[in-house]
């Protein structure tokens, strides 16, 4: 079965949209977007990675990997629970999760950054996909 890119966002976005619920707004990629201005928000980004062969022969498989990327947002005078607990809800929508045929491992946040009124963490969800 192969699988495309647009295939992988086709599969990812809808589960985010229906599996987030309203607790927070999106940025979805190249889509218009306003930040509230004193409530968190999370952004969304799908980073295809390295392709490889899986199997030998030219009807052989193929090793797809990549990342969801979310950025968490919180205002930064809030201090941080609240993007702590936007963290285990990005995690546990991918955490170990099989979405159509793509596969996701453990995700993980990266460390915390402020700028400006925000303090964001990024989480990381790396997937893979045989096709």
């Amino acid at each position: 079965m192969s699988t495309t890119y647009a295939d992988m966002r086709t599969a990812i976005e809808p589960h985010v949209a229906s599996e987030w619920g309203e607790t927070t707004v999106i940025a979805w990629p190249n889509a218009p977007f306003t930040p509230p201005e004193d409530e968190a928000w999370i952004q969304i980004a799908i980073l295809p990675g390295m392709a490889a062969a899986a199997t030998l022969g030219p009807g052989g498989s193929n090793q797809l990997i990549g990342l969801v990327h979310v950025n968490v947002f919180v205002p930064k005078a809030g201090g941080s629970a609240d993007a702590w607990e936007l963290v285990d809800q990005v995690r546990d929508l991918f955490n170990r999760r099989t979405i159509g045929n793509i596969r996701f491992r453990a995700p993980y946040p990266a460390p915390a950054m402020t700028d400006g009124d925000w303090m964001q963490i990024p989480v990381l969800c790396p997937f893979v996909v045989y096709e």
